[in-house]
């Protein structure tokens, strides 16, 4: 199957990323060029290289709910598919859980990836640490 994604943000680079793995051929467009070159050489999204920075926390200070996307509960998953460590995931929550922000959390299921009854129950283990989590 040909799929064609416009917009290279991490939803969307993270499942054509598993598409291709899976020998489906795709297709990503984004406004950046520098984006989806390093999408294509390196496989990581630039995004993820600093997530938590000085301009994020300076965000956070105005923000009342946080909707947070897992898209996998483990780190070799995160790497493989979403160019970045887990362990980052969980820094952003635990931060979040110091300020005393808000969460809503997201995981969209994708048949054989992220539907089996262990990601359901690792990604409840994981929140259950999180008293923020709505």
């Amino acid at each position: 199957m040909k799929v064609g994604f416009i917009g290279g943000g991490s939803w969307g680079s993270t499942l054509a990323n598993l598409l291709s793995d899976n020998n489906h051929e795709t297709l990503v467009y984004d406004i950046s060029s520098d984006t989806v070159k390093q999408i294509n050489e390196t496989h990581t999204h630039p995004f993820f290289e600093s997530t938590l920075n000085d301009d994020v926390k300076e965000l956070l200070k105005y923000t009342d709910l946080v909707l947070l996307d897992v898209k996998f509960t483990n780190s070799e998953d995160y790497i493989k598919n979403a160019g970045m460590e887990f362990e980052d995931v969980i820094k952003f929550l635990d931060y979040l859980k110091e300020q005393n922000i808000k969460v809503w959390i997201r995981q969209v299921i994708i048949p054989t990836f992220t539907d089996g009854e262990e990601n359901i129950l690792k990604l409840k283990e994981i929140i259950s640490n999180y008293p923020n989590i709505e």
